[in-house]
């Protein structure tokens, strides 16, 4: 079973911020609406003076997001309900808000267990934006599927506080992922150009 939870948060004309979360799941053909038209505060200077430290972001953030106590419960519910099934959340924010784009969403935590969300085993972090194209969107029997994988280990991590990538790991675990059957089997490309992170001003 698995059990999605769409989290939307969009801008109001007054510049404010709503969020609606919405439960669906494998095992209904009924979705559930758990929370609607909760106001979010987000406080991005707040975030941007936490940037170097990702534990500390993702709790400032996780605070600030779940603050009202309906989008708190809304997550807990539907995390009881996955149990020990898939859980995916899906952030569905708005493809012209750069502001809440440039949030690290990455770095939330639970609310309840402080744990890094897109780290935990069973939960898979998904970050959706809507098209207004209205070209069919039709995904090709799995055999023909392919993947772009990019793992990135900048030479300068050292300068931010941060380890550096595993970078045989990941591959080796995108692989595994994707499959290693002849008409699945993962093609790697490499690139020997050096790349560093830079501070955003």
């Amino acid at each position: 079973m698995t059990t999605t939870v769409e989290l939307t948060i969009r801008r109001l004309p007054a510049a404010s911020l709503s969020a609606d979360a919405r439960l669906t799941s494998t095992a209904s053909a009924a979705a559930t609406t758990l929370a609607a038209n909760v106001p979010v505060i987000l406080d991005e200077q707040a975030l941007l003076a936490l940037e170097l430290d990702p534990a500390a972001y993702g709790r400032e953030l996780s605070r600030q997001l779940f603050a009202d106590a309906r989008l708190r419960d809304a997550w807990l519910k539907a995390r009881a309900y996955a149990a020990t099934d898939t859980l995916q959340l899906r952030l569905n924010l708005d493809a012209s808000d750069r502001a809440l784009h440039d949030l690290r969403w990455e770095c939330l935590r639970d609310p309840e267990t402080d744990q890094p969300i897109a780290l935990h085993e069973r939960v898979r972090l998904v970050r959706a934006l809507d098209s207004d194209d209205l070209t069919p969107v039709v995904v090709p029997p799995r055999p023909e599927l392919r993947a772009l994988v990019i793992v990135s280990n900048p030479s300068n991590l050292g300068d931010f506080r941060l380890a550096e990538v595993d970078v045989d790991g990941e591959v080796a675990r995108a692989r595994a992922a994707l499959g290693d059957s002849p008409d699945r089997r993962a093609t790697l490309r490499t690139s020997p150009a050096p790349c560093a992170m830079r501070r955003r001003s």
